[in-house]
């Protein structure tokens, strides 16, 4: 059974791919490559790579692991057969996102860190409040907010510092990820406020061998909220 490599986001473990794996476990085997407690992205990418064990390996990565499956496919291309990019446009961080990133650690400097809220939990899913919004949906979100929750206590306050301060400063990826021609997929939210669309619409434009799916919606965290959907993506990037 070939194996898929998958790397997760900001503040995510293995948990974060718990609701695909009864979808994918019986076509893969599911790899999973916590995001390494270094001190940039450049040895982020050393210790990744290390963990590639095949010749040629399929890789999927959720919003920062997103960044990185990205770098890595543009820094070692010949590693790379395939790349799945879930919630990230490989560039650098807007001015919005890198302010927030700077409060969120200055608070964290002066008060300590007592864990995500709920509420912003919340903000990075669909509101299952929305007129039509099934119950199953609505039980998909609070086990989402509750899977958040539980990672971000499970990683903690010395792991966030790092994991802010490492990877904020992101290189745009733009020309050498231009030089891949291996098949690669991004599959994102049309209206993820942390997605360059404008980005992946270029790229996309001008890279045939890149798609980018755009999914109604606001939801970041599609692994936990719409793992089906992603799923079905995952198996035909995979099979084409």
């Amino acid at each position: 059974m070939e194996k898929l490599y998958l790397i997760p986001g900001t503040m995510c473990n293995e948990q974060l791919w718990k609701k695909l794996v009864p979808y994918l476990e019986t076509q893969f085997d599911l790899v999973h490559l916590p995001i390494p407690n270094v001190d940039n992205v450049d040895e982020m990418l050393t210790t990744l790579l290390a963990a590639l064990v095949e010749e040629k390996v399929q890789l999927v990565g959720f919003s920062l692991g997103g960044y990185l499956a990205a770098y890595l496919a543009s820094k070692y291309p010949e590693k790379i057969a395939r790349l799945f990019v879930i919630a990230n446009s490989p560039c650098s961080l807007n001015t919005d996102e890198l302010q927030q990133r700077t409060d969120i650690l200055a608070w964290v400097n002066q008060h300590g860190y007592s864990g995500i809220s709920q509420k912003r939990a919340l903000a990075m899913l669909d509101n299952p409040s929305n007129e039509g919004a099934s119950i199953d949906h609505e039980q998909r979100v609070k086990q989402a907010i509750y899977t958040i929750v539980t990672m971000d206590k499970d990683l903690g306050e010395s792991v966030l510092i790092q994991q802010l301060t490492s990877t904020s400063h992101r290189k745009d990826l733009t020309d050498e990820l231009s030089k891949v021609n291996s098949p690669i997929v991004f599959y994102c939210s049309e209206k993820d406020p942390l997605i360059n669309q404008q980005w992946l619409k270029h790229f996309c434009h001008n890279n045939k061998n890149a798609h980018a799916t755009i999914v109604p919606g606001s939801c970041h965290m599609l692994p936990l909220e719409y793992p089906q959907a992603l799923a079905n993506s995952i198996i035909d990037w995979a099979n084409n």
